[in-house]
């Protein structure tokens, strides 16, 4: 909702429709609260470099509307032209006990998920799963192919899971509600699978 209303001003964001009246177009942001014409909206490489600054009115000029269409990635113009939710990739992931533990030689699952995914839906499948706290809940499905598995969405209730376990990345505890993406690009940052460290809470 809200990205389609940051580039509200931009032309690319004019979709033909069809309404029974040739030629009548619709803003992709029709039915969206309007933001200020005054707001910033920055773009930027993964890393944090800035690219691009202007206005969101100023998308509406021949310069910046250009601009735009040289920087915006793929999966914005699908969110903005064509009403398309991106579609996140897999992102593997090590799930092991944190060190301080002293497990020896502990197992070491291999896991996947989307990216989106949030911390406190692995933190529910170590909880479930890994600590045997809850059997009857099948957060895993085999892919079929070595040790990797796919995290599925558990459907247990653990809103208070925090207070039962701490998960560590770089020796960093996350916060439930950062998402894979997030830990890979702002606690992991290196390349290779993630490696997440889970630690009951006694």
């Amino acid at each position: 909702m809200l990205l389609r209303s940051l580039f509200e001003w931009w032309p690319h964001c004019a979709l033909t429709i069809n309404d029974g009246a040739e030629g009548d177009t619709a803003i992709a942001t029709a039915h969206y609260i309007p933001i200020p014409a005054h707001t910033p909206l920055i773009l930027c490489e993964s890393n944090g470099r800035p690219l691009f600054r202007l206005l969101v009115k100023d998308a509406a000029n021949e310069t910046e509307s250009q601009l735009l269409s040289d920087f915006v990635p793929p999966w914005v113009t699908d969110v903005v032209e064509r009403r398309q939710l991106p579609k996140f990739t897999k992102m593997p992931f090590f799930l092991l006990p944190h060190p301080s533990l002293n497990v020896k030689a502990p197992k070491k699952d291999r896991l996947s998920a989307t990216e989106m995914l949030q911390v406190r839906k692995v933190m529910e499948h170590v909880y479930e799963k890994v600590l045997n706290a809850n059997e009857g809940n099948n957060a895993l499905s085999s892919p079929g192919q070595g040790n990797e598995a796919q995290l599925m969405s558990s459907g247990l209730s653990l809103g208070a899971v925090h207070t039962k376990l701490e998960l560590y990345c770089n020796d960093q505890k996350l916060e439930p509600d950062m998402d894979l993406r997030t830990v890979k690009h702002f606690v992991w940052k290196q390349g290779g699978d993630l490696l997440l460290y889970y630690k009951a809470l006694k």
